[in-house]
């Protein structure tokens, strides 16, 4: 599809501004679209899921595509009431401390938002940690749990249009 561009915009400034116009309400009903289309794209993924769920399937496949729920750990800085990045910034460098991550570790930790894996890791050594030294020394103080919040986030993976 191409959009034809009216040649009197290059010498009617009205002509121009209505153009302009034009092409803003065309967007503004595409957006309208847009947000319909996500809204149903949304409920239909989350009948798939539950159908998923209710039997029991990884996936299912189709003559025209799979459709598969993954799950993924999302990690995120502590909330402001529970000391915001700070307090995820204290424990890092008390597990620093401890001698569990380097500098490396804490840098992987943050990248364009809190990289999940580096951070379970992280806490996997701190209970491996405070095990093993709670049982050598009983006056060992434990590192605390970790302040980052953690939730799960379901999604489909839809095919982007149907096999050939």
């Amino acid at each position: 599809m191409t959009i034809d561009i009216p040649q009197e915009i290059y010498t009617d400034d009205k002509a121009c501004g209505e153009f302009l116009v034009s092409i803003n309400e065309r967007l503004t009903k595409i957006s309208a679209i847009e947000k319909e289309l996500k809204e149903a794209k949304e409920i239909a993924s989350r009948v798939m899921l539950d159908r998923l769920e209710a039997t029991g399937l990884k996936h299912f496949a189709f003559d025209f595509g799979t459709f598969a729920k993954t799950t993924k750990t999302q990690v995120a800085f502590p909330t402001a009431e529970n000391g915001g990045k700070e307090a995820a910034v204290v424990w890092l460098e008390q597990v620093m401390n401890a001698g569990l991550i380097d500098l490396a570790d804490m840098l992987n930790v943050q990248q364009a938002r809190v990289s999940a894996d580096p951070v379970l890791a992280i806490e996997k050594l701190v209970e491996e940690y405070n095990a093993q030294h709670s049982l050598l020394n009983p006056e060992f103080e434990p590192i605390p749990p970790s302040p980052f919040n953690k939730h799960e986030q379901t999604t489909l993976s839809v095919p982007r249009k149907r096999k050939a």
